[in-house]
């Protein structure tokens, strides 16, 4: 294994943590002479996910992370004064619970 390397910025989600426990925990019931750390299993998890699921995964990570205001600023920035002026009329009529869905489930 490489030299390794120690990242005390990262922070992981308690659901993810959580996991990571109970993956050792397993680990460790199936294999008492197994000597796996949270920094042994991390890194195996890295290596496997990079190499096995990274590519399939990327656009939906792209995707969940995006900065989605910078996203809608560069819609809205492209948008014609029509269409800026719908998208409006639009977002007021759901402020009021009017929208064309709603409208047919009141109507």
């Amino acid at each position: 294994m490489n030299e390794a390397k120690v990242l005390n910025s990262i922070r992981l989600s308690s659901d993810s943590y959580q996991k990571l426990n109970e993956m050792l925990e397993v680990i460790a019931k199936t294999d008492i002479e197994a000597k796996v750390t949270l920094s042994k299993l991390l890194s195996f998890i890295v290596i496997e996910y990079s190499q096995k699921y990274f590519d399939r995964s990327l656009e939906k990570i792209t995707s969940l992370y995006r900065d989605k205001k910078k996203d809608a600023a560069k819609k809205i920035e492209s948008m014609s004064e029509e269409q800026l002026a719908s998208v409006l009329k639009y977002l007021e009529k759901m402020e009021m619970g009017q929208t064309k869905g709603q409208e047919a489930a009141h109507g």
